[in-house]
């Protein structure tokens, strides 16, 4: 049974289905009704987000197509007839494979907003066989991800490995998603989802001993060459039509069993394991593997910094079982900038119809490498900050969805946001950024510490958009030497968000929670104020009023008669101490000490 062509007449018969058309292809057409049917599918053509909102029938161009509309979803006749025109030509394609990629990403490239419904009824088509047949949601979680991307040292030439080993590890669950499915000749399409590290993938219960012994056998493969640093868990359900009509009992029993499955990774294959050590010398990038004596850095570390470096040139990503960078008997994976033949790719971040016949990938944004250093030489405090964020309460969000169809949505849509929205975003401050990884519901970014400042107040203000108010995010901003070791820097971030997050907190700055909204006017006081109090209040005057501000009882005299003394023009002195104090009630202001130390980091002047 060819579970490409189960799949490819499933999606175009959801697709005739919703858009109320039908293709020129002959096939079994009743089949796929009496699955339709028994589901009762009803697609949502409204915002994940919120009832109120639609989206426009338009291609995805940009990212300005990707913002919902107020009102009601409108159906264009013309759109439709063109869309269906250019499937019953890609529909006279000889080979299935090459046929079934063209219409899949023609239509998410038409369709976006509406796309999971099809896509997931063509993976239910090759799954089940009858109405009371049983499939497999596998869901798969490679751990320690952001542990190993952190796990690197500040050695030359770090900021490439830094790149490429961020890239593959965001790579490296659809390298494990495919190696799978091709084990059982299913289509890459039944993956339900990928991102964030993790993927989840539909099959027929048939299959299930010889997809354990895949995942396994890959479990293995990542133990030996990683040394433990990462690991692949996972768990599945067995799932019957009926359960995606009622798909919360499901998705509760499948995370639960995935949950008790990280506390024991690399059980099942510990017997037949054999770590190899080349040699005593350590390499000095990420301090794990081993090397020759005559290398400079490890064979993985040294890979990396190749991939990093392609990235930068790169518009193709090539998946192929040899070439590039990947794991042996599992996937490999390749950067090129000429276009490939007869090869299994991927476009990088190109939205254009002529172009999508292969399928389109948003990656992090790549930008010229700079130096940490280079990210601050333009700046009179030279600090860097990095900056971790993070989706609040996504879980329960989840818990209230109960479609199967609306969860994959939701699930892109976050995605989305990360991959792709951003990547516009981040064009803006691509002199002044790095960034590590953007994709499934987080970011990790580096780069000069006042870009940084008013970059995360712009992600909140879109996300805000994107999901109309109906998730928030957490944010932690830590500042650094720009050669502090990376490591570490990475790990205090992490932990202060983790914190953050617990408090019920927006923003974590400079050892203190604030809200997006007071981090924004605090912010613009400082850019505002930085420039009216140049040669009017000495930046040694700020300063001692900061360290006042730790001595509680002490600092109302101390504070008054500092002002009175050393600023003489009393509309700046009065500016400033509205800035410290509360007129209402004469109290502190609790935003006064970020205050004035953004003033004193605004006011260092570059030394030439």
């Amino acid at each position: 049974m060819d579970h490409n062509k189960l799949y490819l007449e499933g999606f175009l018969y959801s697709i005739e289905r919703i858009l109320d058309i039908k293709f020129e292809d002959e096939f079994d057409r009743k089949r796929y009704e009496e699955i339709y049917n028994y589901l009762d599918l009803k697609p949502n053509f409204q915002s994940p987000f919120s009832s109120e909102y639609t989206y426009k029938l338009i291609e995805l161009k940009n990212y300005e197509h990707l913002k919902p509309i107020r009102g009601q979803f409108q159906i264009d006749k013309n759109y439709i007839q063109e869309y269906k025109n250019q499937i019953n030509i890609y529909l006279k394609e000889n080979n299935l494979n090459k046929k079934l990629k063209r219409i899949y990403y023609f239509t998410y490239y038409k369709f976006f907003s509406i796309f999971d419904y099809m896509k997931i009824f063509g993976a239910i088509s090759n799954s089940f066989l009858s109405l009371n047949d049983k499939a497999i949601l596998l869901e798969g979680d490679i751990n320690g991800i952001q542990k190993f991307i952190y796990n690197i040292t500040n050695v030359e030439g770090f900021v490439k490995r830094l790149r490429g080993r961020s890239f593959f590890l965001s790579i490296l669950p659809e390298i494990i998603s495919k190696s799978i499915l091709n084990s059982i000749n299913y289509p890459i399409f039944n993956t339900i989802y990928v991102g964030g590290g993790k993927f989840q993938l539909l099959f027929n219960i048939k299959f299930l001993d010889k997809v354990i012994a895949k995942l396994n056998e890959i479990n293995k493969i990542i133990l030996e060459d990683f040394s433990g640093l990462i690991g692949l868990t996972f768990a599945y359900v067995e799932i019957k039509l009926d359960d995606f009509k009622n798909y919360k009992q499901k998705s509760m029993e499948l995370f639960q069993k995935l949950e008790r499955e990280k506390y024991r990774k690399f059980y099942k294959i510990l017997n037949n394991v054999s770590l190899k050590i080349k040699s005593n010398d350590i390499c000095p990038s990420c301090r794990i593997e081993t090397k020759y004596y005559d290398d400079e850095f490890c064979n993985w570390c040294k890979r990396f910094e190749e991939l990093g470096e392609k990235l930068l040139k790169g518009s193709f990503l090539v998946f192929s079982n040899n070439r590039g960078i990947g794991l042996e008997n599992v996937g490999y994976i390749d950067i090129l900038e000429n276009y490939p033949i007869d090869e299994d790719f991927y476009i990088l971040n190109i939205l254009s119809e002529a172009l999508i016949d292969h399928g389109f990938k948003f990656i992090n944004f790549v930008q010229e490498i700079k130096s940490f250093s280079e990210l601050v030489e333009d700046e009179g405090y030279k600090k860097l900050a990095y900056l971790k964020i993070d989706v609040n309460k996504l879980g329960f969000k989840f818990s209230q969805v109960d479609s199967f169809f609306e969860v994959s949505r939701l699930s892109r849509f976050i995605d989305l946001f990360f991959s792709m929205y951003l990547k516009f975003i981040f064009e803006k401050y691509k002199d002044y950024i790095y960034v590590v990884y953007s994709g499934g519901d987080d970011l990790f970014l580096v780069g000069r510490w006042d870009k940084i400042i008013e970059l995360a107040i712009e992600i909140n203000k879109e996300f805000k958009q994107w999901t109309k108010n109906d998730l928030s995010i957490s944010a932690s901003i830590n500042l650094f030497d720009y050669n502090y070791p990376f490591k570490f820097a990475a790990e205090i971030t992490s932990k202060n968000l983790d914190i953050a997050k617990e408090e019920g907190k927006e923003v974590f700055i400079l050892n203190k929670f604030i809200s997006f909204e007071e981090l924004e006017n605090v912010y613009n006081d400082v850019k505002e104020k930085a420039e009216e109090y140049k040669n009017k209040i000495s930046r040694s005057l700020i300063y001692r009023v900061y360290i006042m501000l730790k001595r509680k009882y002490l600092f109302f005299p101390m504070f008054y008669y500092q002002i009175h003394r050393n600023i003489s023009d009393s509309s700046i002195r009065e500016d400033f101490k509205s800035k410290i104090i509360n007129k209402e009630n004469m109290e502190i202001k609790k935003s006064s000490e970020i205050f004035l130390e953004l003033l004193l980091m605004k006011t260092r002047e570059v030394k030439q």
